[in-house]
């Protein structure tokens, strides 16, 4: 049975199972992201915790959907220019036993409200292409 909840904004202090989900979305789609599972696996703890550390929630929004407590799906939704008007949508993933429940369009939608929330007017989603 599927519990799930909200989209849920990632604090510093979930740096182990933001950690956990993101290795697991690097092994299980090594083509979709810009870094790799081989290198990222060799992170210390204290750069893992430094991805989370001192984000400004006006500039960054790592997010995913908890089932029973457990991390499920990953998007990062970031402005990198303000005055650029444009967020982006990166790290999209979902956990092959949680696919086709709409995690997807969930995580989607939270940052779109989010980046219209910041004053921005459009959303580019950053996808990584290997031939």
């Amino acid at each position: 049975m599927i519990l799930l909840t909200d989209v849920h904004i990632i604090q510093p202090e979930e740096w182990l199972a933001y950690r956990d989900i993101r290795l697991a979305a690097l092994k299980d789609a090594p083509d979709a992201f810009g870094s790799i599972y081989t290198e990222s696996i060799r992170y210390t703890d204290a750069q893992w915790q430094d991805r989370l550390q001192d984000l400004n929630p006006a500039t960054d929004q790592p997010m995913t959907i908890l089932d029973d407590g457990r991390f499920v799906c990953l998007g990062w939704s970031r402005i990198e220019q303000l005055d650029s008007r444009v967020a982006n949508l990166y790290s999209m993933w979902v956990a092959p036993t949680h696919r086709g429940h709409g995690l997807g369009r969930r995580l989607v939608n939270s940052a779109i409200d989010w980046a219209k929330g910041q004053g921005m007017e459009q959303m580019e989603l950053d996808v990584t292409l290997y031939p």
